[in-house]
Formats: C-alpha cells, sequence, structure tokens
C-alpha cells in the first residue's frame, strides 16, 4: 500500500483534530510531480483556505523541485514552527520552518486551514 504526503495530512486531520476529510482515492492521484501540482493546485480550495501564518494539525503546501506539489502538517514543537511531511523512500520526517528553503525549489508555499 502507498502511504503518501496527503495521506499523513489526512490522517494528523482525523487523529489528532478530529475532523473527517475524505481525499482522493489513491488510483485517482497522479504520480508525476508536474501533475501533483497541477492537482494540488485545483483540488486545494475544496479541501482548505489559505492562511497568513501557521495552525497547528493543518496542512502547508511545499514546493518539490520547483512546483508546489506536497503537503505537509504544521506543528509546533519546543517553541518553533516545524513541518511534519512524508517523503518518498525516507519515511515521515520533521523539518524545522525556519531551516525550510524559502525558494522555489523546496521550501514552503503556503500555510492552509481544512475547512471540514
Amino acid at each position: 500500500m502507498t502511504y503518501d504526503c496527503l495521506d499523513l495530512a489526512v490522517d494528523v486531520a482525523r487523529d489528532e483534530l478530529k475532523l473527517k476529510i475524505i481525499s482522493p482515492e489513491h488510483a485517482d492521484r497522479p504520480i508525476e510531480n508536474q501533475e501533483q501540482g497541477a492537482a494540488i493546485n485545483t483540488m486545494k480550495h475544496d479541501f482548505a483556505i489559505r492562511v497568513d501564518e501557521p495552525i497547528e494539525g493543518h496542512p502547508v503546501i511545499l514546493y518539490d523541485r520547483g512546483v508546489p506539489s506536497h503537503i505537509g502538517v504544521a506543528t509546533f514543537v519546543n517553541g518553533q514552527w516545524q513541518c511534519l511531511h512524508n517523503l518518498t523512500g525516507m519515511g515521515v520526517v520533521m523539518e524545522r520552518m525556519s531551516r525550510m528553503r524559502i525558494d522555489a525549489h523546496g521550501g514552503v508555499e503556503g500555510f492552509y486551514k481544512w475547512l471540514s
């Protein structure tokens, strides 16, 4: 079974925030980076609204190879914002947002709040 970045974000929303987010089936999710970016851009407003600051347990859209096509989860740990996300080949990782690159190749595209 595939467990991707959207699965992680939805699991956190369900388990920690008690929200009922129903994501598209794996078969309906694109695999290629450019296609993922297009799908996220098209669907993100069906699931979340953009906000100015991170919100604990809510989505963060990240750049992957220059395309906003990766989803993380904002979390506040040890007095600083972190981004929990799932990387292919590495599993679930947590990175300090202050250390993430803020450029077009990898970093934060924006913070979001689940609609549900």
